[in-house]
């Protein structure tokens, strides 16, 4: 049978046909090069977001027991961060279990990895590291069974900031509470001897030459005693002013405690005498206390200031001391109107002490106790008050020994 010669448009079908099958084989190859290559760079990009993220990244693989329960996981992989936390080589590592590079992991936490490896669902917590003394925000996950993921971000920084501010909140409100009670110290405290100074001082100024020798040495009195009030709350708003500011000085020295309190009782004498009220200093000459010298007079001063005030007319005021190998502890005592067991909590606190009232109507704001619990807490001490009302009182506190 004789062969057809193709014709010119059976070659050009032809070689369609191959133009076409030459083509796809072309796709082909190229969607397999493409694959062969696509998957290595990818890789080598995600390495490299892997070994540069700030977070400390880990993927650990499940230890199994011979029933199939999870014991523990590998390091499969892990970061740059992560190495450096766990302040190892990455050869070490690898040859480490979890638990045993993170020996504060609990059996609580170690559920944790676990449930995430076995159910696939991710989670998150915070986490304080004894071994690494930091402050932890982790997260869990599983791209399929058996393997967990963590990722840790320290916190520790922010916790502090976060610390710090919360703080510093507290700070700011004392201080507002601290503010409020000062100015009405000021409005009242200040207000109310001046009333006394200016009304007496008019009396004597009106009735100069009616009053006798008596009656106008009575009102001198109270008008010095005033003006002494007066200038003793001045004294304590500077010294607490500047305490909280911190521009109080503090300088410690060997000092003889009778020396001191003698300088103090000379200054409050005529105030004690226009009660007469004895001051007795019963401190052994010899002892000594390392302190603040102007520290010690102010807290000796308001504390037997105070003692003046609320002790009647006649009544007596001791200043006495005990010491032992570490403090001395001194004690200011009255037979005065003493305080009530709903008052003493108070004292020492500026935002809750009341202004309370002495003997003669005489008020006090409560500012000048506070300066002493400040002075006495900054040389280390402490101070308290043993008292009953109508049996005078008993204020203590404590000083180091030279």
């Amino acid at each position: 049978m004789k062969t057809k010669k193709p014709t010119y448009a059976d070659l050009e079908k032809r070689i369609r046909l191959l133009e076409n099958e030459l083509e796809q084989n072309h796709r082909n190859v190229s969607s397999e090069i493409h694959a062969a290559t696509a998957a290595p760079e990818s890789d080598e990009k995600y390495r490299i977001i892997f070994d540069n993220l700030t977070e400390a990244v880990a993927l650990h693989k499940m230890i199994t027991d011979t029933e199939g329960d999870i014991i523990d996981f590998t390091y499969e992989d892990l970061n740059p961060a992560r190495v450096k936390m766990i302040n190892q080589t990455v050869p070490e590592i690898k040859k480490m279990t979890v638990r045993q590079a993170n020996p504060d992991i609990d059996d609580n936490l170690f559920k944790l990895y676990r449930n995430a490896a076995i159910t696939g669902v991710p989670m998150s917590f915070d986490y304080h590291s004894e071994i690494y003394r930091r402050d932890m925000k982790v997260k869990l996950f599983s791209h399929k069974y058996g393997y967990v993921g963590t990722i840790i971000e320290d916190v520790t920084e922010q916790k502090k900031s976060e610390m710090a501010l919360r703080i510093n909140e507290n700070k700011l409100r004392q201080l507002n509470l601290t503010k409020d009670k000062l100015f009405s110290i000021i409005a009242h405290d200040l207000r109310s001897p001046f009333n006394s100074i200016l009304g007496y001082s008019q009396l004597l100024k009106d009735n100069f030459r009616k009053y006798n020798e008596e009656e106008t040495e009575k009102y001198l009195g109270i008008i010095n005693s005033a003006a002494q009030n007066t200038y003793n709350l001045l004294v304590n708003l500077l010294s607490w002013a500047k305490n909280q500011t911190g521009q109080t000085s503090f300088n410690p020295e060997k000092l003889e405690l009778s020396k001191v309190a003698e300088e103090v009782v000379e200054l409050l004498s005529s105030s004690a005498r226009t009660k007469n009220i004895s001051l007795n200093i019963n401190l052994p000459s010899d002892l000594k206390i390392f302190a603040d010298r102007n520290m010690l007079r102010t807290i000796l001063q308001n504390l037997i200031s105070n003692a003046i005030k609320f002790t009647n007319p006649s009544g007596r005021i001791d200043i006495s001391a005990s010491a032992s190998d570490r403090e001395v502890e001194i004690t200011v005592s009255d037979n005065g109107i003493g305080i009530t067991n709903n008052a003493i909590g108070n004292l020492f606190e500026l935002d809750t002490a009341d202004p309370t009232t002495g003997t003669s109507n005489r008020t006090g704001s409560g500012l000048g106790l506070v300066i002493c619990r400040e002075f006495v807490e900054r040389h280390g001490g402490k101070i308290w008050v043993e008292s009953k009302a109508g049996k005078g009182s008993n204020f203590k506190f404590t000083f180091p020994v030279f």
